[in-house]
């Protein structure tokens, strides 16, 4: 091992090649009101593509050939604005292929095709009202996101060559930092919700009492989707999947973190959602959606008090592909979210704000994460989907997240 080798091999090493990794990010933000497929004009289409033609050559940047990560924020300013996986598609689009090639000489703008996105974060943020409007890209090669959680991993482990002065770190210290969850019993909250119901309705004005009422349902919904959590550590024990390493005196065993989290089902407190019949030829799409639709039936059958949904929902989408086909990653969002607002109804406004302030904003997933996990020799061929539910506030999205463990890790090694 050469002198530079061994350097990049402490932790100091280590944080240098991830600042150089995310001074990679494009980071793109283009001064247009968000339209669907149906909504947008081809003059604003070629407007858009002039927006990222222009902000790419400003930052001397290609096309991405190989496979990405990428986020997009979209920013509305009007009143009823396209559900978030009617805009996603449009600008997907959009961002490969320019329409006027004799203006954008190049034959890809942003990619190549959808299909390189491995990892896709969307947020629309319908939930207050902005002055301008605006959508926002933030892109950076898969391979690097990768690197990223391998150096998570070896924190974990603290596994960095001369660190023995960092012998006394503390991850679950750092994992505190990041956990900013507040534990609370959502059957507790449920049975507040329900005495608190009954003593509104027989002392409080029939005008006001469904408000009341309304406070305490919110809480027994929050408590019930964030019973348990899936985080950054989380992500990359499904990647590496490793045996856990257990004190002197025990014998490592293998635990298998992707059957784990797809075997919870839909445990009380966990509105996981497990898929097996992925679309893997043409007709079968039918039937993925109506298996969807069954287990949303079921589920709010099992846990009525969850329907309509006072929380801004956010989504995390596992998706292992089958064997010998694939499907790109907004094209799985997009035969999911609809029956999720179909069924859940999910508050596109802030609950504690003045709604009139708001503006009408109709009931839907305002967020969705979206992560291709690669197959392994003993996933089933079939693949899996698993869905999981949770509030979007506070934001976290699993690209964050991993960026600021990263962040707080070498803040604590000063």
């Amino acid at each position: 091992m050469n002198k530079l080798d061994y350097l990049y091999r402490t932790s100091q090493g280590q944080y240098m090649q991830f600042i150089e990794r995310f001074n990679q990010i494009l980071k793109l933000d283009i001064p247009m009101e968000p339209k669907s497929k149906k909504g947008i004009n081809e003059k604003d289409k070629q407007l858009f593509q002039y927006h990222v033609y222009n902000q790419m050559v400003e930052s001397n940047r290609r096309a991405f050939r190989s496979p990405v990560i990428m986020k997009i924020d979209f920013y509305s300013t009007i009143n009823n604005p396209p559900h978030i996986h009617t805009l996603t598609k449009n600008y997907l689009d959009l961002l490969s292929t320019p329409l006027e090639q004799k203006k954008i000489k190049r034959k890809n703008l942003l990619f190549k095709d959808d299909r390189q996105v491995e990892v896709l974060i969307v947020n629309h943020h319908i939930e207050e009202r902005y002055n301008k409007p605006s959508i926002q890209i933030e892109i950076m090669r898969y391979s690097n996101f990768i690197k990223d959680l391998k150096l998570i991993n070896q924190i974990q482990r603290n596994d960095f060559n001369c660190d023995a002065e960092n012998s006394n770190f503390d991850m679950d210290e750092l994992l505190e930092k990041h956990n900013d969850k507040v534990f609370t019993n959502w059957e507790q909250s449920l049975e507040t919700y329900y005495d608190m119901k009954d003593f509104y309705k027989q002392h409080v004005e029939e005008s006001n009492h469904r408000n009341f009422e309304d406070i305490h349902l919110y809480h027994a919904q929050r408590s019930f989707l964030t019973e348990i959590e899936f985080n950054i550590i989380n992500l990359v024990d499904f990647y590496f999947n490793e045996s856990i390493e257990l004190p002197r005196g025990f014998d490592d065993f293998e635990f298998d973190h992707r059957k784990h989290w797809f075997s919870l089902g839909g445990k009380s407190g966990f509105s996981g959602i497990n898929i097996q019949d992925l679309p893997t030829a043409k007709g079968e799409t039918k039937v993925f959606k109506n298996e969807i639709d069954n287990i949303l039936q079921n589920f709010s059958k099992n846990f009525s008090f969850m329907s309509p949904l006072l929380i801004n929902l956010s989504l995390l989408i596992l998706y292992i592909p089958p064997k010998n086909i694939d499907i790109d990653l907004d094209n799985l969002a997009r035969r999911i979210v609809p029956q999720i607002n179909k069924r859940l109804q999910p508050a596109g406004k802030y609950f504690f704000r003045d709604y009139e302030e708001q503006g009408n904003r109709a009931n839907t997933v305002t967020e969705y994460q979206v992560i291709r996990i690669p197959r392994q020799e003993n996933d089933s061929k079939e693949g899996a989907v698993r869905i999981m539910l949770y509030p979007k506030s506070p934001f976290k999205n699993i690209w964050d997240d991993a960026q600021s463990l990263i962040f707080d890790w070498y803040d604590m090694l000063d």
